[in-house]
């Protein structure tokens, strides 16, 4: 009995114990905050690439003979390798974009954001995508 009430009073150890349950919190909350701006730089780096290969497809530029190799070239330069694969970029000419009068090039890119499991399933596995028109006359 003696023994167990000394164990009980026991508090030299309390510390560690305290501070291995909030490190661990801390540690998932960093690695989700981490993750979540991952996606949002996902979404950031779609939509430029959607801006620029819109642009470049409605000036015409050499550069652009094939605007979907530029999407998934410049896709590929910011995020990582076959992040965007050519079937996930589409190219529209002489549309209307929006309630906008005219003729216009649009873009949308597409990719499918698969992180490391901390996100909720929402956000984790979902399919993250771009759009960008650029005018070339009426």
């Amino acid at each position: 009995m003696t023994l167990l009430r000394r164990l009980l009073g026991e508090r030299r150890g309390v510390a560690a114990v305290e501070f291995a349950i909030a490190c661990s919190a801390l540690i998932v909350l960093t690695l989700g905050v981490i993750e979540a701006s991952v996606l949002g730089w996902t979404q950031v780096v779609l939509q430029l690439t959607a801006s620029q290969t819109a642009r470049c497809a409605g000036l015409g530029t050499l550069a652009c003979s094939d605007p979907v190799s530029y999407a998934v070239t410049t896709a590929g330069n910011w995020l990582f390798a076959n992040a965007v694969a050519a079937a996930n970029v589409t190219v529209e000419r002489n549309v209307t974009c929006g309630m906008a009068p005219g003729h216009y090039v649009r873009v949308t890119v597409t990719t499918h954001f698969d992180g490391a499991g901390m996100l909720p399933p929402p956000l984790n596995g979902m399919q993250v995508s771009a759009h960008s028109c650029y005018f070339t006359g009426t």
